[in-house]
């Protein structure tokens, strides 16, 4: 029993050694194994024979336990021989180590600083007024070319010696000029290049002549119109009586109030009547006045500095279809006139339709107006 143990051993030490035999042929250099497998085949050599000796069961007890302690030794140290040697024999092989694919650090692009150029950009400014006036000029006495609005950005070129205007390019490409205070900036003024040419300040403007102070302030009230289909006579020549027939007569009151320092001498009344037909216009001088059929005319009074009289005058003869447009005075190289409007109707001041044309053998006198 104990000789199938030793042989089972030197069995499996056999089978050891050839795999290690084995692996080793298979490492990547190449060793001297055949030296290394001749020791080993000696030494099994020995060992199976030594085993045949212990197979005969004439051996006595004690001989078989010293071969088969003897096979095993040399056995084990056969194989610790081999491993030993291939150990020893087998260059060191370096791992080669895996490479990783980790991208490589790009190299940083090295971005020049920009160059400044020889000259600045124009200052830009901002349009604080709801409207800006533009202006050919540095100042309110040039004329207004254009506007810019509330917000607008506009770029500035120049300036005036007093650094109040500006001169401003527009989208258009035309200049102008525009006050500094009414823009924000964000930079002086002062540094801004003085404007090399400057246009030249328009005339100015001869001023408007005043109105002259009138020497007296004339009024005509109580405007209205009468029928009359009939003839009127007047001595317009001492000692020659003329007739004339009227439509209808315009009735007025002028009040003149003297602001001069000299009186208003009489007779004073209506220069002249300015009459028309909505097509053509006719004067008259032609001036009636109220009188007392037992005294006859009423005497004018002379109308002194500071004081004010009045008189009713009547414009006749009117033809159908007429009325009376306007009433001049003329005194002291002055002219004062008064417009009366029939209104939309022709109803106004009393104008009234004085009905059919009865015949009559006189007309009118008044003449067209040249």
């Amino acid at each position: 029993m104990k000789m199938a143990t030793s042989a089972g051993k030197l069995l499996s030490c056999l089978l050891g050694l050839l795999f290690l035999l084995g692996c080793s042929r298979n490492q990547p250099p190449t060793v001297d194994v055949s030296s290394i497998e001749a020791t080993v085949a000696s030494r099994i050599f020995a060992t199976l024979t030594a085993q045949a000796v212990l197979a005969h069961p004439e051996t006595p007890t004690e001989a078989r336990e010293d071969v088969e302690a003897t096979v095993v030794s040399r056995v084990l140290a056969t194989l610790t021989a081999g491993a030993v040697s291939v150990q020893s024999q087998t260059p060191e092989v370096k791992e080669t180590p895996t490479p990783t694919n980790t991208p490589p650090t790009p190299t940083p692009t090295v971005i020049p600083s920009p160059v400044p150029s020889p000259t600045s950009p124009e200052p830009i400014a901002i349009v604080q007024a709801k409207v800006l006036n533009v202006r050919s000029g540095p100042g309110t006495d040039y004329p207004v070319i254009t506007s810019v609005k509330q917000g607008d950005s506009v770029q500035v070129v120049a300036r005036n010696q007093d650094a109040n205007w500006i001169e401003i390019v527009l989208p258009s490409g035309r200049r102008g000029w525009v006050a500094a205070w009414l823009v924000q900036h964000g930079f002086a003024i002062e540094s801004v290049p003085l404007a090399s040419v400057i246009p030249t300040p328009p005339p100015t403007p001869s001023p408007t002549p005043t109105e002259v102070r009138k020497e007296l302030q004339v009024t005509f009230i109580n405007m209205h119109y009468e029928c009359q289909r009939r003839i009127w006579e007047f001595e317009k020549v001492k000692g020659i009586v003329e007739r004339v027939w009227g439509y209808r007569s315009f009735q007025v009151d002028m009040y003149i109030t003297n602001n001069s320092d000299k009186p208003v001498e009489p007779p004073w009344q209506p220069t002249r009547w300015i009459i028309t037909d909505g097509h053509q216009e006719y004067i008259s001088d032609l001036m009636w006045q109220w009188v007392n059929k037992r005294t006859g005319a009423y005497k004018q009074p002379p109308i002194y500095p500071g004081q004010t009289a009045g008189w009713t005058f009547i414009a006749f003869p009117l033809d159908v279809g007429q009325w009376v447009k306007a009433a001049e005075f003329e005194w002291n190289g002055q002219v004062y006139r008064q417009e009366f409007d029939l209104g939309p109707l022709g109803n106004s001041y009393n104008y009234i339709d004085c009905g059919n044309v009865p015949d009559h053998p006189y007309y009118p006198t008044p003449t067209p107006r040249s």
